[in-house]
């Protein structure tokens, strides 16, 4: 019976896979909930309770996972920290103090519900999924 790989072969393949999976690994990581990441207070307080479990940290896996943020009427002025969740693909906003939007990084973004805010700019520029805006009438 004929060999299919030398020994040598073998231990490149093996630590080229093992170098591969290092690499993906490293390449998600957990976000802190802190102000330099989330810097609207309220913003903050709902990411952390929710999806951090007040823990001050927010997992990679839900980073990764979360569908649906629902933040309506929490008096929140900035949702910096809204590109972290790359998965995001329901988007409720509504009756906030927000100006500016940036969604650009939300890719997944299907629709979104953002009407009684002060907005000004939004940025939807990156999201190829996108299927429905709900807003401008009853801007603030």
């Amino acid at each position: 019976m004929a060999k299919l790989f030398s020994k040598e072969q073998v231990k490149t393949f093996f630590c080229a896979l093992v170098f591969l999976c290092l690499i993906v690994s490293c390449s998600y990581a957990d976000v802190a909930v802190n102000e330099a990441n989330f810097p609207d207070p309220n913003f903050r307080k709902y990411v952390n309770e929710v999806f951090a479990l007040n823990s001050g940290t927010i997992p990679d896996y839900l980073l990764q996972s979360t569908t649906t943020v629902s933040v309506m009427g929490m008096n929140i002025s900035s949702l910096k920290g809204i590109e972290y969740f790359t998965q995001v693909k329901y988007l409720y906003c509504l009756s906030n103090d927000l100006s500016e939007l940036d969604l650009s990084n939300n890719k997944d973004l299907v629709s979104l519900y953002c009407n009684y805010n002060k907005l000004n700019e939004l940025n939807i520029s990156n999201n190829t999924e996108y299927a429905s805006y709900n807003s401008p009438s009853k801007n603030k």
